[in-house]
């Protein structure tokens, strides 16, 4: 028995929401019926409220025949109106090269890209050019949505230059041992002249990097180049990676010494008020790793990964670390042929929302003022000054809890949602019917029913202490929302 005790009047600590975020990928699929599908559900169900997507300059930039380049927005605008009306915040990368001012035209970086377009990665053949791109997007964007929208987006520029698909042949981890004084010759190029393309439209713009894949080394190189020419510093974690100081094992704890890691850079060097933004999370790299390619990938259709994420949450909350958002990468999605295959996603192929959909769901319930709380539990306060509780559990075993709250007095309404292998979880219901690649309409409706979150309520009255002993299965989640009578 694990006794928890919460004092629902005591001293409250202002943590603003920094996990419900998601990058959402391949861009493209903004515009077509089965991602706005995802993304309606997602703003519907407040399970995310900040998305990162690529500008995808190769989709806009040209030259006429004249040889000057031309821009058109039409589908980057399609894209980005959709995200404005359902209400997202964005973090927009700018990227990739496009092939009028490639220093090599038509290079391909080699990797199948959604709806069968290639990608330029080579360098710019003039970094003004490239700064020139910068500036007319940037200034595109402040005349179309304005300045009041603009000052809650973030921008940044490239993806993952640590990664050996960009200058020089050389891995994140060949960096990480040898360096690399290509790469990061070139990328502090191409940041200082985005920074200068992007701060000339908007002065005011919140402009970073390097969004590094894996290399520590790069990130220190990176900012001992650029001097003061940054709001943010953006990395990515993946807990299955060894970083430099991780163990490279399935461990919330990997994630939170990644972003350890990058306040340590920062604060070196004097930047103690700048903000850290993961815009690419995940418990496992691979994004396009399916259960077949990796059988290990099978936590992301089950119970395990809303409490994996759950724990991220409450140990980077518990840290000093001012990690502005965590975005949970969701890539490979398009590439699903069958329910439940391993992909990053919130939802498979048939539309049954996955338990860490779920997970999100009931992390937009947290509120921004925070209790004190020991153990793997999270206390809040949310906007209508309704207590709201977490209780989770990444142990493969039944844990019982004694919780005691004091502090509340009167009639409330009491909601529970709980999500483990038996509740809020659609995985668990498909493996019981035989893991089947084909359903009928009535199976299929029934899984999906089976996948929505699980929620009871009750009326209680209290005289100051509450007491209730809750039982958590085994990597199970429950959260629990008080909400008082008026």
């Amino acid at each position: 028995m694990v006794d928890i005790e919460i004092n629902a009047l005591g001293k409250r600590t202002k943590i603003n929401n920094f996990y419900n975020a998601i990058h959402f990928h391949p861009t493209d699929a903004i515009e077509d019926k089965w991602g706005q599908n995802i993304l309606n559900s997602i703003a519907e169900d407040k399970a995310a409220s900040f998305v990162r997507m690529y500008s995808m300059f190769e989709d806009i930039v040209s030259r006429d025949e004249k040889g000057n380049l031309v821009y058109d927005f039409e589908l980057n605008d399609k894209r980005i109106d959709y995200l404005v009306e359902k209400g997202f915040t964005l973090l927009i990368c700018y990227n990739f090269m496009p092939d009028c001012i490639a220093s090599v035209p038509n290079r391909d970086m080699g990797i199948p890209r959604y709806k069968g377009k290639t990608v330029n990665n080579s360098v710019p053949s003039d970094y003004d050019l490239w700064e020139e791109v910068c500036f007319r997007y940037t200034e595109h964007l402040l005349n179309r949505y304005g300045e009041n929208t603009l000052s809650q987006w973030r921008f940044h520029c490239w993806n993952e230059p640590d990664h050996e698909y960009w200058v020089t042949s050389k891995s994140c981890f060949d960096y990480e041992r040898d360096g690399d004084n290509d790469k990061i010759t070139e990328y502090t190029k191409l940041y200082n002249s985005f920074w200068s393309g992007v701060k000339k439209a908007y002065p005011q713009a919140k402009a970073g990097g390097p969004s590094a894949a894996m290399s520590d080394k790069f990130i220190s190189d990176f900012l001992d180049n650029i001097g003061s020419n940054l709001d943010f510093l953006s990395i990515h974690a993946y807990s299955d990676i060894e970083y430099s100081n991780t163990s490279g094992k399935i461990d919330p704890n990997n994630i939170l010494k990644r972003v350890q890691s990058a306040r340590c850079m920062l604060d070196e060097r004097g930047l103690y008020d700048t903000e850290i933004i993961l815009d690419e999370w995940g418990a496992a790299a691979g994004g396009f790793l399916s259960v077949k390619k990796n059988p290990e990938m099978i936590f992301r259709e089950n119970e395990y990964f809303p409490a994996f994420y759950f724990a991220l949450i409450n140990l980077i909350a518990k840290s000093d670390y001012k990690l502005y958002k965590m975005l949970i990468c969701l890539s490979g999605q398009h590439k699903s042929t069958y329910d439940f295959d391993g992909y990053r996603s919130f939802f498979t192929l048939s539309g049954f929302s996955k338990p860490i959909y779920n997970g999100y769901c009931l992390a937009g319930h947290l509120g921004n003022d925070w209790l004190e709380c020991d153990g793997d539990c999270i206390a809040t306060i949310n906007e209508k000054q309704n207590l709201v509780i977490a209780l989770y559990s990444l142990e493969n075993a039944t844990k019982e809890i004694n919780l005691t709250i004091k502090g509340l007095n009167g009639g409330y309404t009491v909601k529970r949602y709980i999500i483990d292998d038996t509740h809020s979880n659609a995985y668990s219901v498909w493996l019981s019917e035989g893991s089947p690649k084909e359903m009928d309409n009535d199976m299929k409706e029934s899984i999906k029913n089976s996948g929505k979150l699980d929620v009871s309520e009750e009326k209680i009255y209290t005289d100051g202490e509450y007491h209730e002993n809750i039982t958590l299965r085994s990597c199970g989640v429950t959260l629990i929302e008080f909400i008082g009578e008026e």
